[in-house]
């Protein structure tokens, strides 16, 4: 049994109550304005479509595990960018 659609869940439920800035995530704005905010932090980016972590992306929708350098997010929003 895969645990991750839990934790998309508990960790979108930690969003909604702003709980995880007080974790060392950094809020920012999708830059494409495309659905939810994205969540940094050192080497991981959250964003409601999936978790990337160190090279590993969880893809929420098709419930895949994938590994990619970077996050199919635009680079601007790497999460070794200092913020």
């Amino acid at each position: 049994m895969n645990p991750m659609p839990v934790v998309m869940y508990l960790m979108g439920v930690d969003a909604a109550h702003e709980l995880l800035e007080g974790l060392g995530f950094v809020k920012k704005p999708h830059p494409e304005g495309v659905g939810s905010s994205l969540y940094l932090r050192e080497d991981a980016l959250l964003h409601s479509t999936g978790l990337w972590y160190r090279g590993v992306l969880y893809h929420r929708p098709k419930e895949r595990f994938y590994r990619t350098l970077l996050p199919p997010y635009p680079p601007q929003v790497h999460p070794v960018v200092t913020l």
